[in-house]
């Protein structure tokens, strides 16, 4: 207990000591150790900032004797310090003296004392300064901080509540403690039991203003006397806010009371504890200031101002005391000081700086400051006079400087080495030359950064390092040697090495001199080194005299011009000549040399063989030192392939753009074309056999349809048609064909057939195909205009990737050859350039220019390939190759199926088409076909008419892009709600549009608009049929919706 109690003397008393006025926090934050001992020299009261020199805890210095601290060393020990003081013999005002630290080191230390009284006592208090070593004590501070914060956290309050008539409704055991009161003979009292009545009139009125605050006030805080059991008055600290319950309304006050007895008394030691900080504060030997904020932090008025302080600026407390501190020391503003007070104000973090200069009329000189900031939200500023070590340590720096300077300003690679062949030191130089960077280099052996090796050079064998000589004779040597860079690249210096000579007159370092001659050396080996690149360089070299006759050529020449360099020796360039340039194109190149210039252009050229090449050239002039022409130099790269691969992009560009056009305009024109064809042939059936309106019908038809094949042809040209692709035998499809072919063509035009029993299936659209044959069978009868033969082959060949490889997206494998070919006249290399070309025809007006871009757009889109050849002897032959298939040919397919058309039908159609004129023209179209047809403008509107329809929905008519809902999705509701109901689908948009809703997947009936009543009613029959009767179940598009770029 009696421990307890001594403990509780130490809290109370420290709590007196470390208040939060302006000295405690001086103290308690002071860099330097405060230390107050009793007349035998025991501690009674010490600071974190001594604890931090000492390297002991407060609590172990306050169980410890001043004598403890004694160094073993000579000079004034602590101790006897201490008795000086307090013998009043100590006449300086501080003196240094050495301090053992706990881990038994000494620490050298400036020691302000003086007597003082401490609890009306006599005691000696000393201000210690550590000279030693210069960090700060923040992590003791903090952890003193802490510990004040739990001791005030962790006393002992009362929690209390009452109701708003002040009626005590709960309180904790705390106020027995306290007040002498159990909770139970206190609780449902009425609090004027134990305040007086100006204390009971103050609180109403304090919780009538809390109440009229609201939700969400502070707590309010007041200072009241409370009476003890016994008769006394407690002071206590009443922290409240008043309770609401949900409706907002205040029901009761909740609040905790503390005992401030403590607090009241210690207020009585507070003016003794301030006069003894203050005594510290005046004697040390450090300037401290302090500042309270001005301006929202942008300025500081001085507030206290210590005697050393006034001393070191040459002014008094109250000359500067409400002065800013920026009017008395203006140069705070320049020299970085300012904006330190301003970062520690505005952060709180306390900040040390490097010496700065301060120059006015008054002081000039260096200083050294701390700054941080104290509860008060004041700003501490210690600082010291460091003058005198700053004008040494810079006469240091410009005598370094000097040597630096001079050190690299040398061109040479200077190297400086000790005795001990480490680098000290490198100029600029040498880091700029070797690419290493310095600290890669000093502290290292020389020999490792020369050489990258681990044994001194004197200790290799056929060494030529003379570093060791050096050393040895102090005589200065030059040599040339060779160093290995850090990129391992050997380099060639001429090397001075010069000693450098102590005052015993001892070689202490070496300056290696090192100029770098490798350009000298390796000129020889850049020359054969360019020999080389010049002869196995892909480009064409030649190199002529003034006269233009070849004097060199490399062997990149004879392999594009097929010249060996004997028979080009000699010769003049225009061997090569062409005849694609006429003479005023070589007069122009030569005029441009002569002068002087350089010459860029392109040559078509020719080869040993004959054959034409295209090669992109610069020739330029070769001058001697007096800038007279000696020769010329030719570089040349052969453009051929290159400029094949542009012509093709370009072709590809055109064919893109288009086929965006086509992409797009596709849709709105289908939707157009419907109802001009659907009404023409509904006008049509109205007008009998001999109407002569029935002509003017059957040319609005006729033209709906050279429409509808326009637009198809755009999008089989762009490959976003929409296909149908099954397993085809080729040879039954061209048998077939036959017949047609011969009613088409000329009678004087001979059809043959040669096709191969072994043939291949293929993955392709019947349609499409037919498409094909029939446009290369018209093209190649045109060409015989006075007849011939039409030859038809089939044969199954395999590709492969070198054939492959020159055509986009073609794999290669097995493909079926299907060959057109005629007798006619052939193709000019300019037509067979341009032929595939959209809109490009040889016919004039009487062709459209889509019939061979169309059938290539076709072929692309089947993933083929299509080439065209003149025959020998005359004639052309189209080869056309088309991939194989993986799967085998149906029974059924390649088999053009024919729909009887049913004229008068029972079935009950759902129509859901968003385009309003095509919709009008559907229904009309299917009512005439017999059908009962419920129309809707899109599919809410259709879900809506479905759930509520009486009879039964047989089929779904429906567009596949239509606003808020698809037809893909349309169908599945559809499908919950009638699941017998079969779909078709209509749609006149591209192929890639229509795969992206999922239309094109197995199972599923489609219809490309624009329609034919005998199309549409063939599409109703087969979907009716029994193809359309099921949703597909996580299909993905057929084989047959792919659409292959």
């Amino acid at each position: 207990m009696a421990s307890d109690s001594m403990r509780e003397s130490h809290i109370v008393a420290d709590k007196t000591i470390n208040s939060g006025q302006n000295f405690r926090n001086l103290v308690e934050n002071l860099p330097d150790g405060v230390v107050v001992t009793d007349e035998e020299g025991n501690h009674i009261f010490v600071n974190p900032g001594f604890a931090r020199i000492t390297g002991y805890s407060t609590e172990e210095l306050l169980e410890m004797n001043s004598h403890d601290l004694d160094s073993s060393s000579n000079g004034r020990t602590f101790e006897q310090l201490m008795k000086d003081v307090m013998a009043g013999k100590l006449v300086e005002p501080v003196c240094t003296c050495i301090i053992s630290r706990k881990d038994r080191t000494e620490a050298v230390v400036e020691i302000s004392a003086t007597v003082t009284n401490w609890s009306e006592q006599k005691r000696s208090m000393f201000v210690i300064h550590d000279v030693s070593e210069s960090s700060q004590a923040e992590a003791a501070l903090k952890a003193n901080s802490e510990l004040f914060r739990l001791l005030e956290d962790n006393t002992s309050d009362i929690i209390w509540m009452v109701d708003l008539d002040l009626n005590i409704t709960y309180v904790t055991p705390a106020i027995q403690t306290v007040l002498g009161y159990s909770p139970e003979s206190i609780v449902g009292s009425c609090v004027s039991k134990i305040v007086d009545k100006d204390i009971y009139t103050m609180l109403k009125k304090t919780i009538a203003e809390m109440i009229k605050s609201g939700i969400g006030s502070d707590p309010v805080v007041v200072e009241a006397d409370m009476r003890h059991s016994d008769g006394r008055f407690i002071p206590l600290e009443i922290k409240g806010r008043v309770l609401f319950n949900s409706s907002e309304e205040p029901i009761g006050i909740q609040g905790i009371s503390r005992d401030i007895t403590d607090r009241k008394n210690a207020e009585n030691e507070l003016q003794k504890s301030e006069m003894r900080l203050k005594s510290m504060f005046n004697h040390m030997s450090s300037g401290v200031a302090v500042f309270k904020s001005v301006s929202d932090g942008e300025d500081f008025e001085f507030t206290q101002l210590n005697p050393a302080a006034q001393r070191m600026n040459k002014v008094t407390e109250e000359f500067v005391a409400g002065k800013r501190v920026t009017d008395v020391f203006p140069g705070v503003i320049g020299n970085g000081l300012l904006d330190m007070l301003r970062k520690v104000w505005r952060t709180g973090e306390s900040c040390l700086n490097e010496p700065v200069f301060y120059g006015d009329d008054r002081i000039s000189g260096w200083r050294e400051h701390f700054v941080y900031k104290i509860d008060t939200g004041e700003i501490v500023a210690i600082f010291n006079d460091v003058t005198s070590h700053k004008e040494a340590e810079l006469a240091q720096e410009e005598k370094e400087l000097y040597y630096h300077t001079l050190l690299h300003s040398l061109h040479d690679n200077i190297i400086v080495i000790d005795s001990d062949y480490r680098v000290v030191d490198v100029n600029n130089s040498f880091l700029d030359n070797t690419e290493y960077n310095r600290k890669e280099v000093i502290g290292r052996f020389c020999y490792e950064v020369a050489h990258s090796s681990s044994v001194p050079c004197h200790e290799k064998e056929n060494n030529d390092c003379r570093l060791l000589e050096v050393f040895e004779t102090g005589e200065p040597i030059s040599s040339r040697h060779i160093h290995i860079d850090s990129g391992g690249i050997a380099r060639y210096y001429d090397v001075l090495l010069s000693p450098l000579k102590g005052t015993d007159g001892k070689v202490t370092h070496v300056i290696e001199a090192l100029r770098d001659v490798t350009d000298i050396v390796e000129v020889q080996k850049e020359r054969e080194l360019l020999v080389t690149a010049i002869e196995q360089s892909a480009e064409t070299i030649v190199i002529t005299d003034i006269e233009a006759v070849i004097q060199y050529t490399n062997p990149a020449f004879e392999q594009i011009t097929g010249y060996t360099r004997a028979e080009a020796y000699g010769q003049n360039p225009r061997v090569l000549q062409s005849g694609e340039h006429d003479p005023s194109f070589y007069r122009e190149l030569w005029n441009t040399l002569t002068g002087g210039n350089t010459w860029s252009g392109r040559f078509v050229n020719k080869k040993k063989n004959g054959t034409l090449y295209t090669e992109e050239a610069t020739i330029t002039p070769v001058l001697d030192s007096s800038g007279k022409i000696i020769s010329y130099v030719a570089v040349k790269r052969d453009i051929t392939a290159n400029l094949k691969l542009e012509q093709q992009y370009r072709q590809s560009q055109k064919e893109e753009s288009i086929g965006r056009l086509a992409g797009g305009i596709a849709h709105d024109l289908n939707n157009l074309l419907t109802p001009i064809l659907g009404y023409s042939e509904l006008l049509l059936g109205d007008f009998g056999p001999g109407d002569s309106r029935r002509d003017s019908v059957n040319e609005v038809i006729h033209a709906g349809l050279r429409a509808r094949d326009l637009v198809h042809q755009l999008l089989a040209f762009s490959r976003k048609q929409t296909l149908n692709y099954k397993p085809l035998n080729m040879n039954r499809i061209i048998s077939d064909l036959e017949k047609l072919l011969k009613r088409t063509i000329p009678e004087d035009i001979k059809i043959i057939l040669n096709l191969s029993d072994h043939t291949t299936p293929v993955m392709a659209d019947i349609g499409q195909v037919e498409q094909v044959l029939m446009n290369l069978a018209v093209n190649a009868a045109d060409a015989m205009p006075e007849g011939g033969s039409l030859t038809l082959g089939t044969e199954s060949v395999l590709l492969e990737e070198e054939f492959t490889s020159r055509y986009s997206g073609v794999l290669p494998g097995s493909f079926l050859l299907l060959s057109v070919s005629d007798t006619g006249c052939g193709v000019s290399e300019e037509v067979k350039q341009h032929m595939f070309e959209p809109f490009y025809s040889t016919k004039g007006e009487h062709g459209t220019g889509l019939g061979l871009s169309t059938v290539q757009g076709i072929i692309k889109q089947h993933g083929g390939i299509i080439e065209v050849q003149n025959r020998p002897g005359g004639g052309t032959v189209f080869l056309v190759y088309l991939p194989a298939a993986a799967e085998p040919v149906r029974s059924n397919d390649g088999v053009k199926e024919s729909v009887s058309l049913q004229k008068t039908g029972t079935d009950t159609i759902l129509l859901v088409e968003d385009d309003e004129r095509v919709r009008a023209l559907t229904l009309a179209l299917l009512k005439q076909q017999g059908y009962l047809v419920v129309p809707a403008e899109d599919g809410t509107e259709a879900i809506a008419i479905a759930g509520s329809f009486q009879g039964r929905i047989d089929l779904l008519l429906s567009d596949v892009v239509m606003p808020k809902m698809n037809g893909k999705e349309l169908f599945k509701e559809i499908h919950k709600i009638s699941p017998d109901t079969r779909v078709l689908f209509m749609s006149g948009y591209t192929n890639e549009i229509i795969a992206q809703h999922g239309v094109l997947e197995e199972g599923l009936v489609f219809i490309q608009k624009p329609f034919t009543i005998h199309a549409l009613a063939g599409k109703i029959r087969e979907a009716l049929g029994g193809k359309g009767n099921r949703l597909p179940q996580g299909t993905t598009a057929m084989a047959g919706s792919v659409k292959r770029e």
